[in-house]
């Protein structure tokens, strides 16, 4: 099993009724805001999150879930971005806390990693359902033994797995198989191991969603495209995001502080950088270098007619950004720039109207505080 870069292959994690979770008392008022025509940045304040690298509104949108692994917590914003809660989970009854996962919503639900798990939890938090990895043979003997790129909706899971076949070898790639029940473990599409392709997926960017009947990929390949994966079949889309159609290379130099080098690769790249989706359009999140540091921005795509209907240049020029959508804003934290594993500030929330990203709010001027 390799390693994920930046080290965030995690240990198993559950969730666990409301009752069973230790709560903190809630965090000092944030003084954001929750005008949805209104740009607002929030700083963390201790105790803040060490180490972020998914993020996710809850259904209803009146939370953002902030998993941190090196804390062994869950933080819990409001649309203010004030902290309610900090949930710490525990190991089956006992005094040992386990670490969060990965995050995912969409519009079936609110999804939580959980190790070789992807838990599938209601509105309160509590699962539904699951698809256990770690305990599934599937036919012709394969096994799933790796999960570092997903996305899920109630009925399928899509990720990029190293599986084990019988007789010992090994294939990964992007595949596709039922949360639960039987389920043959179908590969949507093969990525060598060690290839240069097989890397982006593994450094905590999103490649994966969700979004109505169908799963859409982030494929980066040397000339990165979007992968449209349909009950009846797979369709390359023509649209995708302006000037970033060639792939970097990022480093592979055994034996050293390889996780430092990729990220610095990653900090000088023009590349995208993540694959969201809300109401029916894709969202590709892009970077490159700027004059003041790192220009992001988001394109939408109307995957069914396959173009690009929206681009907004996002207020921020922070190192790193993980990004959440929501149906009034998006939630964006802001990090440093990567110095080791466990080590890149967490700078704060930064929220943009959903709205103005999506084209839809009548403008292009940036709303107030997007300045």
């Amino acid at each position: 099993m390799r390693p994920r870069l930046g080290g965030l292959l995690l240990s198993a994690c559950v969730i666990v009724p409301p009752a069973a979770i230790a709560r903190t008392a809630p965090g000092e008022p944030a003084g954001g805001t929750d005008d949805p025509k209104v740009c607002s940045r929030v700083a963390f304040t201790e105790p803040r999150p060490l180490w972020v690298y998914s993020l996710a509104w809850s259904r209803d949108g009146a939370h953002l879930l902030v998993p941190d692994p090196m804390r062994e917590e869950v933080f819990v914003f409001d649309r203010e971005g004030s902290l309610k809660r900090r949930l710490r989970i525990p190991v089956s009854g006992d005094l040992e806390v386990i670490r969060p996962g990965a995050i995912r919503s969409n519009g079936e639900g609110l999804f939580l990693q959980a190790d070789l798990r992807v838990l599938n939890l209601d509105d309160g938090g509590e699962p539904i359902g699951a698809a256990d990895l770690g305990a599934r043979v599937f036919p012709g003997h394969q096994q799933v033994r790796t999960l570092f790129d997903w996305s899920a909706d109630g009925t399928w899971v899509y990720s990029f797995s190293d599986v084990l076949q019988a007789g010992g070898s090994w294939r990964s790639g992007w595949y596709r198989f039922t949360a639960a029940g039987e389920s043959r473990l179908e590969l949507l599409r093969e990525v060598p191991i060690e290839s240069p392709e097989g890397r982006f997926y593994t450094v905590g960017h999103p490649h994966a969603v969700v979004e109505g009947l169908n799963a859409y990929l982030l494929v980066m390949d040397r000339v990165p495209f979007l992968l449209e994966v349909s009950r009846s079949g797979q369709r390359r889309l023509r649209a995708f995001p302006p000037g970033f159609g060639k792939r970097p290379v990022l480093p592979r130099v055994p034996g050293v502080d390889e996780d430092r080098l990729v990220f610095a690769a990653i900090e000088r790249a023009t590349m995208p950088a993540g694959l969201h989706a809300l109401d029916g359009r894709l969202y590709v999140l892009t970077r490159r270098p700027g004059e003041a540091g790192t220009v992001w921005e988001v394109t939408g795509i109307d995957p069914a007619a396959d173009r690009v209907v929206s681009r907004v240049r996002l207020p921020t020029s922070a190192p790193h950004l993980v990004a959440a959508p929501g149906r009034e804003h998006w939630a964006l934290v802001e990090k440093g720039t990567f110095e080791s594993v466990g080590r890149q500030q967490v700078l704060g929330l930064l929220f943009v109207p959903a709205g103005w990203v999506a084209g839809t709010s009548g403008s292009a001027t940036p709303p107030p505080g997007c300045e």
